[in-house]
């Protein structure tokens, strides 16, 4: 944990854990691309311990905190949301969470399970 944010990095070339678990806003898992991938592709879903009284998203930024991906508004009973978002020729790809709706007190659970990145 650093600065009360959960990071990942995952060295290019591997395959990521299948399983991630980010707690809070602002909390976010990075990947050094060096440009060698066309996809990143994913589900995601809030954990049961997600409050019903906040909404986050899920935005996958690329170089120069260029937007690639905004997830819907993710609620405590949201479905399961497949995802894949087309990262070519970027050096570097953060996915994090942030909060549309926020009770100042709960920290949404998102986990991403099968994040991967693929040439």
């Amino acid at each position: 944990t650093v600065d009360g944010k959960v990071v990942y990095d995952v060295k290019a070339g591997t395959q990521t854990d299948t399983k991630i678990r980010l707690k809070g806003k602002g909390s976010y898992v990075k990947y050094a691309a060096n440009g060698q991938y066309r996809l990143l592709s994913g589900v995601i879903a809030p954990s049961s311990q997600f409050s019903s009284g906040i909404m986050a998203k899920v935005t996958v930024y690329g170089d120069n905190d260029t937007v690639l991906y905004t997830s819907q508004d993710i609620h405590y009973n949201e479905k399961l949301m497949h995802f894949g978002v087309d990262v070519t020729g970027q050096n570097e790809i953060r996915v994090e969470v942030s909060l549309v709706t926020d009770n100042e007190w709960d920290d949404p659970i998102i986990l991403i399970d099968g994040l991967s990145l693929y040439k």
